[in-house]
């Protein structure tokens, strides 16, 4: 029924259709729970279920084999993947805006191209970085049009904006990552030992900024939130996009991540009743053309 170009396409997809819901769950989660505490706890959340879904797939050894062979590997996972990513995302919106969040953090895909090029010796095509021009050309449009700049400058500093640079530099690197160790080993080993090593990285920040952790003192809601997060924001969010980019140049499977502001519009309309503007139906498309012209690559090689 689905072969495994389907199959990619797909999980990149979902992949970045959960991501997208992401932003506004994490949000309200916030108002309850500490950031790290609430890292912390998504973290052991989703841990524990890829543990669960490794002992039944029989890949303890293979985690085993991993860790012993390549131990520098597996601390760049764990910071890159889930610790040092989630804690640049956190401050760099605290001191930042939004509206530079959404720039900034979809910057990967470039810095991914450029990466992919000199570590993994993908090839350049002008479909290819094409595609990334225009996606990340939407993105700007959907980002900055219509916004209100009257505070702007007040609310973006230096460091704010370089930590959200840095975000979409550790997703890089880390998806560079995974993708040169994805064809000799499975997708739900290498998004279990990142989210257990950054998990076990969270602890000690937590003790150490003396974030409370009262559970009992949570709502219903931020319980319902955590295991959102830890289920489908985590777990099944990174094994989806790990398994897409064992299929597809990890490049192309970066522009995918363009979809995540373009979802979170069409969410909002479909659900939310929010307005559409005009220059938000031109990002999106401008989103989807670089999809799609990045992949006809593809058909050209073929």
């Amino acid at each position: 029924m689905f072969d495994n170009k389907k199959k990619t396409i797909l999980s990149l997809i979902f992949a970045t259709l959960i991501w997208a819901s992401t932003y506004s769950v994490t949000k309200i989660g916030l108002q309850d729970i500490a950031p790290f505490t609430l890292a912390l706890i998504r973290g052991i959340l989703a841990t524990s279920i890829l543990f669960i879904f490794c002992v039944t797939k029989g890949l303890l050894r293979e985690i085993f084999d991993f860790i012993k062979m390549h131990l520098g590997t597996t601390l760049l996972l764990g910071l890159l993947g889930t610790f040092l990513l989630q804690s640049f995302n956190n401050f760099g919106l605290k001191y930042s805006s939004s509206i530079m969040g959404g720039i900034l953090i979809n910057a990967s895909p470039i810095f991914i191209l450029f990466l992919s090029i000199l570590f993994l010796k993908e090839s350049t095509s002008r479909n290819k970085i094409l595609g990334i021009i225009l996606g990340f050309t939407g993105i700007v449009i959907m980002t900055l049009v219509g916004e209100n700049f009257s505070d702007f400058k007040t609310q973006n500093t230096f460091f704010g904006n370089i930590m959200l640079l840095a975000v979409a530099l550790c997703w890089a690197i880390y998806s560079i990552i995974i993708k040169k160790n994805i064809s000799r080993f499975q997708p739900l080993t290498l998004t279990f030992i990142s989210y257990l090593v950054g998990t076990i990285f969270f602890i000690p920040t937590v003790l150490i900024n003396k974030d409370p952790l009262v559970f009992h003192a949570y709502s219903f809601i931020s319980w319902v939130i955590i295991l959102y997060l830890g289920i489908f924001g985590s777990a099944a969010a990174y094994l989806l996009w790990n398994y897409g980019v064992k299929y597809i140049e990890v490049s192309k499977a970066s522009i995918y991540q363009y979809l995540s502001p373009a979802i979170a519009i069409l969410l909002g309309f479909l659900f939310l009743h929010e307005k559409i503007d005009t220059p938000d139906i031109l990002g999106i498309i401008m989103v989807f053309g670089g999809i799609y012209v990045s992949q006809r690559t593809d058909a050209k090689q073929k």
